[in-house]
């Protein structure tokens, strides 16, 4: 069994958008700026918001045989199934009107953002549920 939770295929063609007009944007002002020194403060930009836009557009949680991947907006985490002591619903960090999954392990509560409207849906229990489904399967 496995479990793939992503964004809507929406949301992600909106990230990408605006990944694709940032770079543009970005690379507009670092051109028509060229000798001053509002040139590199342009490419920090450019680089800072293209990467925030492609992890905003990447987020995921899957599983495979023995382990679930995390990919939130400023973290990646790979957490064995055995490490797993519970699944919990709670508040979003990114999204205060909806509730998200909580994966809880010995030392640390990573949080499954990679459906933030969904969970304004109620997808947070859907979620849950099918986590515990592959947590039972493999253990």
């Amino acid at each position: 069994m496995r479990v793939d939770i992503r964004p809507p295929l929406l949301v992600r063609v909106c990230a990408y958008g605006s990944l694709v007009l940032w770079t543009a944007a970005g690379l507009f002002i670092f051109v028509t700026t060229l000798p001053h020194l509002s040139a590199a403060l342009s490419l920090v930009m450019l680089f800072g918001g293209g990467v925030f836009c492609w992890r905003i557009a990447s987020v995921r949680t899957r599983s495979d045989r023995q382990s679930l991947l995390v990919r939130n907006v400023y973290r990646t985490r790979q957490i064995a199934a055995g490490d797993i002591t519970e699944l919990r619903i709670g508040r979003s960090s990114l999204n205060p009107f909806g509730r998200t999954v909580f994966v809880v392990t010995a030392d640390a509560m990573v949080a499954v953002d990679a459906d933030l409207i969904g969970k304004l849906r109620g997808g947070a229990e859907r979620d849950r549920a099918a986590l515990e489904a592959w947590l039972g399967a493999v253990q």
